[in-house]
């Protein structure tokens, strides 16, 4: 759209930005050395658009806090300045084919269900949803067709950070938490929470394995599952780690 191509968008969601706003995705990775940015380019003019709009001012060497507001507005921000059409919670149904190519996608939002013709698609789905409705060969997870566990992201208030002892043995209070009834399951693998406000954190942290991403029904299990897990996590960190009492 900046190069004068006139862009429509086609978003699901309430918002931009997919499982960094919607998703609550807690954070960016790491952007650079410390001094000197080594994924520049359009994640570099986000970044700093971000900490404009209020978002966290982390280091270069550190992953950045994701300010979902923050960052709603910043993508919003950058699709009208770049005179992008685009439209929230609106779905891609199908797509119609012909000799191979695409002669337009079917959509469908609270107005109906209709048919967007473009000169070039792209598939900005992240399972590839539009690539499989078009014929496009594909390999999914391992031979067996499993893929990376699944994380229900969440949010965390009332956080000391200033008292989290970064010395916890993860492993082993984990361990004890098991033992002790606590979890339902045994996952030794933490990621944790990020600070994102002075009390608030973002969590990635629970895996529920066995999720198809593609497939709503395991989907939905596995979204209960995570919301089940989370009362678990809520009694761990209370009462295991310091700083969450």
């Amino acid at each position: 759209a900046r190069q004068g191509a006139k862009v429509l968008l086609i978003e699901s969601q309430g918002c931009l930005g997919g499982l960094g706003t919607a998703g609550l995705v807690p954070c960016y990775m790491t952007f650079g050395d410390g001094e000197h940015f080594l994924a520049a380019g359009l994640g570099e003019e986000i970044l700093h658009r971000l900490w404009k709009t209020g978002g966290y001012e982390g280091k270069f060497e550190h992953s950045t806090s994701i300010r979902v507001e923050a960052l709603k507005r910043v993508y919003d921000d950058m699709m009208l300045e770049a005179g992008a059409d685009f439209l929230l919670g609106t779905n891609l149904v199908d797509a119609a084919v012909k000799d191979g190519k695409i002669e337009y996608c079917v959509v469908s939002g609270k107005s109906g269900v209709y048919a967007v013709r473009a000169k070039v698609y792209i598939d900005a789905t992240g399972d590839g949803d539009l690539a499989v409705m078009s014929g496009a060969p594909y390999e999914k997870g391992d031979e067996n067709g499993l893929v990376m566990p699944s994380t229900l992201c969440s949010l965390w208030a009332g956080i000391d950070f200033t008292k989290r002892d970064m010395r916890d043995d993860d492993e082993a209070s984990l361990r004890k938490a098991y033992a002790d009834g606590v979890f339902e399951q045994l996952d030794l693998h933490l990621t944790g929470i990020c600070q994102q406000y002075e009390t608030t954190g973002g969590g990635n942290i629970g895996h529920v394995y066995g999720v198809d991403g593609t497939d709503e029904r395991s989907l939905t299990e596995g979204l209960v599952k995570g919301r089940r897990l989370y009362d678990q996590f809520e009694k761990y960190y209370k009462n295991y780690l310091h700083g969450y009492e």
